[in-house]
């Protein structure tokens, strides 16, 4: 689900980001307000609690992984790209590339570290997301490994060897993904937090 979730340099993220880093974009501080009380007013109100079929599962997590993952995605990209080096964009127009050019070519790459962190944050998130996945999913053939992990839980009697072997279990993916992308996520939020 985090693969999904995740930008991938071709979404609405990247736009969004492109017209809160431009000086030239009218009206940009009200774009990062209405963004910050998305991600604060958002996870308040997660909205109608239904079941959801087996079917529709996998799109209905998308689609709420997606939407309140995108403004904190969106200001962590920002930050990083606020501190790039305008000439870059300067030398580019000179030479004759357009701004989209410029942006695909030239400043999207060297946003390699904050996308790989964003990614791998985007993929911790989903994988250890347990509210939205234990309210819309129904039945043990659709439920993600944290409600699964709660269901070895009783409240009669609990097993206590199946339910950490099942916890050591879930963190390796986690732990293995930390250490190859450690230093993607270390540079990525060290240079986005900004100054």
């Amino acid at each position: 689900m985090g693969y999904f979730t995740a930008p991938d340099g071709r979404g609405p993220d990247d736009d969004t980001v492109d017209a809160l880093v431009d000086e030239h974009v009218r009206r940009r501080d009200l774009l990062v307000e209405i963004l910050i009380r998305a991600q604060h007013d958002g996870v308040e109100a997660p909205g109608p609690g239904g079941r959801v079929r087996r079917g529709g599962i996998a799109q209905a997590l998308l689609i709420l992984y997606t939407a309140f993952r995108v403004p904190f995605t969106t200001f962590l990209i920002r930050a990083y790209m606020i501190d790039l080096p305008r000439e870059v964009d300067e030398a580019a127009e000179i030479d004759g590339a357009s701004r989209w050019t410029a942006f695909w070519r030239i400043i999207l790459p060297m946003c390699k570290p904050i996308i790989t962190s964003t990614v791998l944050l985007h993929v911790l998130f989903a994988w250890n997301e347990y509210l939205f996945a234990m309210v819309f999913t129904n039945g043990s053939d659709v439920q993600t490994l944290p409600v699964g992990l709660t269901s070895l839980m009783s409240k009669h009697g609990t097993d206590f060897p199946v339910v950490f072997a099942g916890m050591v279990i879930a963190a390796v993916p986690v732990v293995l993904l930390f250490v190859f992308g450690q230093r993607y996520i270390v540079k990525g939020l060290a240079d986005g937090i900004g100054k």
